[in-house]
């Protein structure tokens, strides 16, 4: 078991296309979960370390993984299944009327999210009093009426499919193979219990995530991670060494730290610092040079642009 920090994203990209080359070097299988917004990228870095197609990898989110295993009812069609409920038992509901679904629906998915379920809403409700108490009781009411009309229609909630994450891989989905969690700034209980299930089920699994020192970096996926490795045994932990140049290390450091840009750094062959009159102009600065770098053979994705206001720092990768 392995948890990888890097201080970027590239950097845990070139983390992971290492770790899939070496693995797949001694012909095993990988599997990868990473968020839908790291997956266009994750398959690249998989297709660079296999030399451009790999029948061994797959890259996959929480919901892909889940397709099929259960039909999803939307949040709109839990509102409207929740309002009915709330209508039918109005009688029952001292703060809340069906008016109110969607408000309420929020709050029921933040709970099933966070695995919290009717009785100990009830408990939770046994000590407190006033307004706080009849609100805890209400929503212990809601939530146990609404589980029971998704268990009777065999749905599942939106915010509440990854319970069947830890399920389908202790049926053995991932038996065999080595996983990898990417990316993934934090995790909600659910998605805790599946690295749960793939600690006990996978062949190996290792964390990579975006970590570094506590002024940059919440760490508060690679924590998480940790805690629940450590119920299965020894792990290694290993920090990547930043691979960006000089001048960005020290722009990184000046973007949680607004007082330091009271004196302009320097412009320099990979920076130019720019001091807008307005938003308009900063904007049109900004549009200026990026269509120059792309005339000049750079890619949209190789140019990061970050502001604070009116003064905009640019950089090539």
């Amino acid at each position: 078991m392995l948890i990888i920090g890097a201080p970027t994203l590239d950097d845990a990209l070139a983390a992971l296309a290492a770790q899939i080359a070496e693995t797949e070097g001694r012909g095993q299988k990988n599997f990868i979960f990473c968020e839908d917004r790291l997956t266009l990228l994750t398959e690249r870095a998989v297709l660079g370390a296999t030399g451009g197609a790999t029948f061994s990898t797959e890259v996959s989110t929480f919901a892909r993984f889940l397709s099929g295993e259960r039909k999803v009812l939307s949040k709109a069609g839990s509102v409207v299944a929740l309002s009915a409920i709330m209508q039918e038992k109005k009688d029952a509901l001292v703060c809340f009327s069906e008016t109110q679904a969607e408000a309420v629906y929020e709050t029921i998915a933040q709970l099933l999210s966070s695995r919290v379920d009717a009785s100990l809403l009830r408990r939770s409700a046994e000590e407190t009093e006033g307004t706080l108490q009849r609100k805890l009781s209400d929503l212990a009411l809601l939530l146990e009426e609404y589980e029971a009309f998704l268990h009777e229609k065999d749905l599942v909630d939106e915010n509440g499919y990854l319970a069947l994450l830890p399920e389908k891989i202790r049926a053995g989905a991932l038996d065999g193979a080595n996983v990898f969690f990417f990316g993934f700034p934090s995790f909600t209980a659910q998605a805790r219990e599946g690295v749960r299930a793939a600690a006990e089920r996978a062949a190996s699994v290792t964390g990579i995530f975006l970590a570094g020192r506590d002024e940059f970096y919440t760490n508060e996926g690679a924590r998480v991670f940790k805690e629940v490795l450590s119920e299965y045994g020894e792990f290694v932990t290993v920090m990547k060494k930043s691979t960006q140049c000089s001048e960005a290390l020290k722009l990184s450091g000046m973007l949680f730290s607004p007082e330091k840009f009271a004196s302009a750094p320097e412009s320099s062959d990979k920076i130019q610092y720019l001091h807008a009159a307005d938003e308009s102009q900063e904007a049109d600065s900004v549009c200026a040079l990026i269509k120059k770098h792309v005339r000049e053979g750079l890619r949209f994705c190789d140019i990061a642009v970050l502001g604070d206001g009116g003064d905009t720092l640019i950089w090539e990768k």
